[in-house]
């Protein structure tokens, strides 16, 4: 199965995840920070990286960024209903903080079937220009090849 690199800085979460992620046969790795993140990929890029948005040692949109590059996966998990709004139509798979375990591995699937490193790389500009105007394509377009 999958190889999954989780990052949020809730330990209780983390470890249930990893859990649930063994369980279903999959193997997972979970770190706290943006750092650490970056230097296990740095060793092993994952077929998927979930991560939560907002991280103790900044945003995950530039951890997102290297992770697509690298040829990741990547779903955001959030609980912030602002962040929400961003997600939607934007093609960037994304949880709603709490989620329901069935949804999160649901989510774990859906990666692999339908996204393309551009739409991460894609979604990851679309925040960055989220302070102005944006002359970002539509997400799916990049799906399409």
């Amino acid at each position: 199965m999958a190889r999954i690199l989780i990052v949020d800085t809730q330990t209780d979460l983390r470890h249930r995840l990893v859990r649930l992620l063994e369980q279903a046969g999959h193997s997972a790795t979970a770190v706290a920070t943006i750092a650490e993140a970056i230097s296990t990929l740095a060793v092993d890029v994952p077929d998927l990286l979930a991560t939560d948005v907002v991280l103790t040692d900044g945003s995950s949109t530039s951890l997102v960024k290297q992770a697509a590059s690298a040829g990741a996966k990547t779903l955001m998990m959030t609980g912030s209903p602002d962040r929400i709004v961003e997600f939607d139509g934007s093609g960037q798979p994304y949880l709603s903080k709490p989620f329901p375990p069935e949804a999160f591995l649901q989510r774990v699937a859906d990666p692999f079937a339908r996204l393309s490193r551009g739409t991460a790389l894609l979604f990851c500009r679309v925040l960055d220009d989220l302070a102005g105007p944006s002359e970002v394509e539509h997400p799916r377009a990049l799906d399409q090849s």
